[in-house]
């Protein structure tokens, strides 16, 4: 997972999310976004005054691993969003990163 976030261009934006008691967010904004959720079932963000699409990856905190793909892959920014279902247990903490899409849907980055 760590080798997909460029921490060091990133800084805090847990207003994004919908519910700030949720989990936190951190993120270089239009480009990437770091997302850690205590359950994955409350997964609302606002993008707006932002454009642009976005693909999903979710990562288990828990188990590690690879990124996976959740229910929805991909997003278009602009307005208030859920991100999905992660592949499996999602009343469980999930870590979420969201980044501008170069045109292509795949797996790993």
């Amino acid at each position: 997972m760590l080798e997909h976030i460029p921490f060091w261009k990133m800084e805090p934006a847990n207003n994004l999310l919908e519910e700030w008691d949720t989990g936190y967010c951190f993120a270089t904004r239009g480009e990437i976004y770091a997302i850690y959720l205590f359950n994955a079932v409350n997964n609302r963000m606002t993008f707006r005054g932002m454009t642009g699409t976005f693909d999903i990856f979710w990562y288990d905190p828990i188990k590690g691993g690879e990124l996976q793909r959740g229910s929805i892959l991909r997003i278009e920014a602009g307005k208030r969003l859920q991100l999905g279902k992660p592949p499996y247990r999602p009343e469980g903490d999930w870590t979420v990163l969201i980044r501008k899409t170069d045109g292509s849907l795949t797996d790993s980055g």
